[in-house]
């Protein structure tokens, strides 16, 4: 925890000047090995730091270059090969790990004169503060172009730019922090050396967070969203500035973040940092077999059996892949294991993870992959012969299987006493059974270890042995999913839990008058169960109104178990014991659960967007619910184009006579001939194991062959058929399978402990694609035993998440989400009545003016009333809200609900006219100067997204402005101060009139006449009247309020020259611009120009 409150500052620069003591005296940024280096450079150029760099590679290359420095031709080639380096963000992490630079020596005095020569300009291996060289540059001047720009502070590690910092003095400054970065990255700042930055922070007294460097403007919101603070083993967040200092900022720990911590691939083009969980997960396994000490090696108490290094507890969705990757790679870097071998409990997880780890590497040309991935046995027994260090991923059956054929030759003996590093992917399940005892007995000399994101305790342990027992007592560090999901490192859960009271009726009624049915006739079931729907009133009134004392006790637990939102601890007891394993088995009820699958996935996935996953009890309830799903596929239109497919695994579940009769080929068979008339694909059942199924993972995944399947529907149909929407399973794939695609796991099964956690976890891995809608949260639909599974997911987040309250890590329940809704909108009207009247027009009316605008209490619900409203807009914009009212159809209350939502929906336009129409600037200004009580709400601007800038921007302050402009201002500073109110677009057209302006041309007239002139274009390419387009765009309204659209386009002559320009937008599309199609599109263009007006002044 933090030990201090963290020192404020009136001035940045108080902050800065404070923060670069800091690192220097206690983060220990100086040298120690050059003297004559300063250890801080204050108001350099970029000129400065390349120079400063020479010094260095002459400095630490004195006898490659025999004494005699660079000259300025053999440095202008150093700069060019630079500029190649850090083209891209990958080949600049890629050139940082290879530390090596050539040039052609043209020193005439060197004997080496016309040789290529090679420099070592950053240092490899484990890391000594002596031997390299750390700086901090401050207010760093860089041009690009005709704009100049400052950094705050750069930090250097031997004469690199590595981390650029922007401060700022306050937290509610931070987002300026960030948008500055921002800016800078759009204005090509980290090019030539400054291409090295890797990590990018923006820091005030009370925040921090970095994230790593983005080659492309338009990848850096995506790397953004990686941004994460600091942690300490804990996980407690670190926010206090002097300990950022001291720890994240400090050397070693920076250092090693950007040497070591850090992973550019090449494949996407991208830079990963390691957060803070996991750099403190590699530095404990590292000093756990670090040579000397009390290290693993140094273990006397060998036993014959491996040593038990410990294991590490990161939550799945967490970066285990990634973690376990680097602890591999810099055992065998640093020398401190014979070989690694990486341990999994399948195949379809050993190619995953060789996909992960070649992925990760990124290594140079001049490099062999240091990762191996044997067939079979024989190449298994190869790779460890070789003396090359290598990483091994292999299955533990292969590695089991190596020993058993092996053991008796003597050219294997010797492995025994190699010191090997096991480690376990998902130690729960690449350890059970006799398997594990027989490596551990063969490895002797080596040691073990393992990564779970769900470890066995001893109220779950199978065959009594816990995680402890296998890998030893040493928990090397712990990061909870309830840890994952406070850090946004994974998401939360939306689980419902489906019971069919209609189903249950039915079934209490079948026992009740002793009706038997054979449940392998379709016919007799359907006739008992019209017979059930006919008579359905009069049943139910006869079950209520009964006489019979024992049934009438039995029928009230049943009403009580209908209705999942009872918190009754007992109903999981009571619906064990009435809702029997014949329950689960009736027809009815399974035809209930495809039905309602199939009704509930559209919106469930995002408009099929998303994949599920369907788990189910047995292969025989799998197979049956395939056919199930085909026959309702085949009997309705609308459900014609799903592609739903199953998998499972032929050792697995004793089907008994389904055996005997070929129960499981058929089904296979028939499974694969489906699947290939939806995909047209050629596999059969011989190539059921490794290319069927394999081909279910890379679609489902998006990856590979399947990449281009990343866009959203409605793009290209062919790619559209591609997709899978639902996989039956009754195991696999609920484990260790990772997908961002897949965003719903439906359950018509039991699980419990850490069997739920890991299928559960299927559904919640982020995604924030560009190309897609965001990912929410994962769902989780539960059909079997719904109160029983209530009661185990309790259970299994209470143990793995350390949640006694499950709103840590489940998402409100469709009636909170609307109730929610209308409790904000109740509020609101409270408020409204204290501060607004209604006119006759009915337009809301704010009661501001000269005398009351700086009332304290005034402006506090004026400044509630607006965060208010914006949540109950970002609501309304969602389709959460119609989604969980949608779900809420059954409760005798929807019509109350569907109401209030269709109130709230016509009030929304009317109340941000309302909040629109106050003097936004009045009264933030005086938010910002006025002394006011600690109870009062103060504006927040950036929370009011339905507030764009230009409401803020003060007509005054932009004369001020020109008036700057006119008697020479920094043009630099000038533009700067622009950009927190103005669009790019608009700071684009200033910079391209600026001449102009200082020729006396107006700021202000100039930008309304650009933003005219794009009316203007619309209506002439649309041959719309200007003057109507131009109001409509101005409203604040909604274009359809008072008829607004429809009035514009009623009399709208679509000519051929109107419709020519919209078959040019549409170049890929073949078919007739019909004027609907006109309509649309011009609407659609008028949309996206209200949604960036910024003409306000």
């Amino acid at each position: 925890m933090e030990d201090k409150m963290p020192q404020f500052f009136n001035d940045e620069k108080d902050f800065q000047s404070a923060l670069i003591e800091k690192l220097i005296t206690e983060g220990k940024w100086k040298n120690t090995s050059q003297q004559h280096l300063p250890n801080k450079l204050n108001h350099v150029s970029e000129e400065d730091i390349w120079q400063n760099w020479r010094q260095i590679l002459n400095q630490m290359n004195q006898n490659e270059l025999e004494g005699y420095p660079l000259t300025d031709e053999e440095f202008e080639q150093i700069k060019t090969r630079v500029n190649s380096m850090t083209a891209k963000i990958s080949s600049a992490n890629e050139a940082l790990k290879y530390g090596i630079i050539s040039f052609k020596r043209l020193e005439k005095r060197s004997e080496r004169f016309g040789n290529e020569i090679q420099l070592r300009f950053f240092k490899q291996g484990i890391i000594n503060p002596a031997d390299n060289i750390y700086q901090i540059a401050s207010e760093v001047s860089i041009k690009r172009a005709d704009i100049k720009k400052r950094l705050d502070l750069v930090l250097l590690i031997n004469g690199l730019p590595l981390y650029h910092i922007e401060l700022k003095r306050s937290a509610n400054l931070f987002s300026d922090a960030v948008n500055q970065i921002k800016n800078y990255h759009r204005d090509k700042v980290y090019q030539g050396i400054f291409g090295f930055v890797h990590v990018l922070v923006a820091m005030t007294p009370t925040k921090m967070q970095y994230w790593p460097n983005a080659t492309k403007h338009e990848q850096f919101d995506t790397s953004r969203k990686n941004a994460t603070s600091w942690a300490n083993l804990k996980n407690e967040k670190i926010n206090n500035w002097e300990i950022i200092a001291k720890q994240f900022l400090s050397i070693p720990a920076s250092h090693k973040l950007v040497q070591n911590y850090s992973i550019g691939n090449n494949e996407d083009d991208e830079l990963i940092l390691l957060r803070s969980y996991q750099f403190h997960a590699v530095e404990k396994i590292l000093a756990k077999f670090k040579p000397g000490g009390d290290g693993v090696w140094n273990d006397s108490n060998y036993n014959n059996n491996s040593l038990k290094a410990g294991y590490v507890w990161h939550t799945t969705g967490s970066g285990k892949t990634l973690t376990s990757f680097i602890v591999s790679r810099l055992l065998l870097d640093y020398k401190f294991a014979d070989g690694v071998i990486f341990v999994v409990d399948r195949i379809a997880l050993n190619n995953q993870t060789q996909r992960e780890f070649n992925r990760f590497e990124n290594r140079t040309k001049e490099e062999a992959s240091k990762v191996n991935v044997p067939k079979n046995s024989t190449e298994l027994l190869k790779v460890l012969a070789t003396k090359d260090n290598k990483i091994i991923i292999t299955t533990i059956n292969r590695l089991n299987k190596t020993i058993h054929e092996n053991e008796d030759k003597s050219s294997f003996t010797k492995f025994k006493d190699k010191k090997y590093v096991f480690i376990f992917d998902e130690a729960h399940r690449s350890t059970s059974g006799s398997q594990l005892s027989t490596i551990i007995q063969w490895f002797s000399a080596s040691a073990i270890l393992g990564f779970t994101g769900t470890p066995i305790f001893e109220k779950n342990s199978k065959n009594n042995l816990t995680t402890e027992d296998i890998f030893g007592k040493d928990r090397l560090h712990q990061y909870t999913i309830s840890d994952g999901i406070k850090d946004k490192k994974v998401l939360k859960f939306a689980i419902d839990y489906i019971t069919f009271p209609e189903v249950i009726t039915f079934f209490t009624w079948i026992k009740q008058n002793n009706k038997l049915i054979n449940q392998n006739s379709e016919e007799e079931l359907q006739q008992k169960v019209d017979e059930f729907r006919q008579n359905y009133p009069q049943i139910h009134e006869e079950f209520n109104n009964s006489t019979d004392s024992i049934f009438v006790q039995e029928w009230q637990s049943i009403k009580s178990i209908m209705h999942i939102n009872n918190d009754d601890n007992d109903l999981a007891d009571i619906e064990d014991k009435l809702l029997d394993q014949q329950y689960y088995q009736n027809r009815f009820y399974k035809n209930s659960v495809a039905n309602f699958i199939l009704k509930d996935f559209y919106n469930r996935s995002s408009q099929r967007n998303f994949s599920a996953i369907f788990a189910t009890s047995s292969i025989q309830e799998a197979v049956n619910y395939f056919n199930m799903f085909q026959q309702l596929i085949r009997s309705e239109p609308k459900y014609n184009d799903y592609k739903i497919t199953a998998i499972f695994d032929e050792t697995i579940d004793n089907t008994g006579d389904y055996d005997k009769n070929n129960f499981k080929k058929d089904a296979i068979e028939k499974i694969i001939q489906k699947y290939n008339e939806d995909f047209k694909t050629n596999f059969n059942i011989d190539t059921y194991k490794d290319g069927f199924k394999n081909d279910i993972l890379q679609r489902l995944a998006r990856k590979g062959p399947y990449n281009n399947l990343i866009f959203k529907r409605g793009n290209k149909k062919e790619i559209d058929n591609k997709k899978i929407d639902i996989v039956i399973v009754v195991s696999q794939l609920l484990t260790g399978y990772d997908s961002k695609y897949i965003n719903t796991v439906y359950f018509d099964k039991m699980v419990k402990m850490e069997n739920l956690i890991q299928a559960f976890s299927r559904t919640n891995r982020i995604l924030n694609a560009a190309n897609y809608d965001e990912k929410k949260h994962g769902n989780i639909v539960c059909f079997k035993a719904a109160q029983r599974m209530k009661s185990n997911v309790k259970e299994a987040f209470l143990e793995y998440a350390h949640a006694k309250d499950l709103d840590e890590i489940q998402t409100v329940s469709d009636l909170e989400l609307v109730l929610n809704q209308i409790h904000i909108y109740q509020d609101i009207k409270k408020i409204l009545t204290k501060i607004a009247y209604t006119d006759e027009n009915e337009n809301i009316v704010i009661l501001f003016d000269d005398e009351n605008n700086n009332d304290i209490e005034t402006r506090k619900e004026f400044s509630n009333l607006a965060e208010k409203v914006t949540k109950l807009v970002r609501n309304d914009n969602s389709l959460t809200i119609r989604n969980s009212l949608n779900k809420l159809k059954n409760e005798q209350e929807y019509e109350q609900y569907q109401s209030n939502i269709n109130e709230i929906k016509q009030i929304i336009p009317r109340l941000k006219s309302a909040i629109r129409s106050v003097d936004i600037n009045e009264i933030y200004q005086s938010s910002q100067t006025q002394l006011l009580d600690t109870s009062t709400v103060v504006l927040n601007l950036n929370e009011i997204d339905f507030i764009i800038k230009s409401e803020i921007t003060d007509i005054e302050w932009l004369k001020n402005l020109n008036e700057q402009i006119l008697q020479n201002a920094d043009k630099f500073e000038i533009i700067e101060k622009l950009r927190n109110v103005l669009t790019n677009e608009q700071i684009n057209i200033i910079i391209n009139n600026w001449d102009n302006i200082k020729s006396g041309n107006n700021l202000i007239e100039i930008l309304k006449s650009h933003e005219r002139q794009k009316i203007e274009n619309y209506a002439l390419k649309f041959n719309l009247d200007f003057t109507q387009v131009w109001n409509l765009y101005n409203r604040s309204q909604n274009i359809d309020e008072n008829n607004g659209w429809n009035d514009l386009i009623q009399d709208w002559n679509i000519s051929t020259e109107v419709k020519n320009y919209c078959k040019n937008l549409y170049k890929n599309y073949r078919g007739l611009i019909t004027d609907l199609r006109v309509q649309k599109l011009a609407r659609a263009e008028l949309e996206k120009l209200r949604q960036t007006k910024n003409n306000d002044f």
